[in-house]
């Protein structure tokens, strides 16, 4: 984008940089909320993961191996008893 008033741009910048921090915060709180939810509602977790999967973008491959490392972290296996 080509801005001759360099205000304008720095306005533009500035709106651009509050709408993404934005965004990747409300992302954080849903995978969050689905990290939480995994345990009562796999379904939900697994959902998501494949809807992530069909987008074919190697850098979400990093969340998704976070979002799981969270949730072996936070839902780890009972061992039960023999």
């Amino acid at each position: 984008m080509r801005f001759r008033d360099p205000i304008v741009f720095k306005q533009y910048k500035s709106a651009q940089n509050a709408v993404c921090k934005d965004i990747k915060k409300e992302l954080k709180k849903h995978q969050l909320h689905i990290a939480k939810q995994s345990k009562k509602n796999p379904k939900m977790f697994w959902k998501y993961i494949n809807s992530r999967r069909k987008q074919c973008d190697f850098s979400l491959m990093e969340t998704e191996t976070k979002i799981v490392i969270n949730v072996k972290i936070m839902n780890p296996l009972t061992q039960t008893e023999t």
